[in-house]
């Protein structure tokens, strides 16, 4: 049965409103993509190290190894940047 042009413009009311929400959400998200997937790619590149170490010393002692070591290989050279560079 065909809908009449109320029902019609109903439908198209409420699809372009779900376009518009879904447009909102992104915006709100969009500062946090980038960090999310580098999260993403060195959560994938130190998992096996992660698991070697916990294999070797345990749970809560490779996660506080690991923790230390990707913060000795991203943050301090970061920070020694950023004394260097400083005017």
């Amino acid at each position: 049965m065909a809908k009449n042009a109320g029902e019609r413009f109903g439908d198209v009311l409420f699809y372009g409103m779900i376009l518009l929400l879904v447009y909102l959400v992104y915006r709100i998200f969009e500062p946090f993509l980038m960090p999310l997937g580098w999260a993403a790619v060195f959560a994938v590149i130190f998992y096996s190290l992660n698991k070697r170490l916990e294999q070797r010393w345990g749970r809560n002692l490779s996660a506080a190894l690991s923790t230390a070591g990707v913060t000795l290989i991203l943050i301090v050279p970061a920070l020694l940047l950023m004394t260097l560079f400083r005017a």
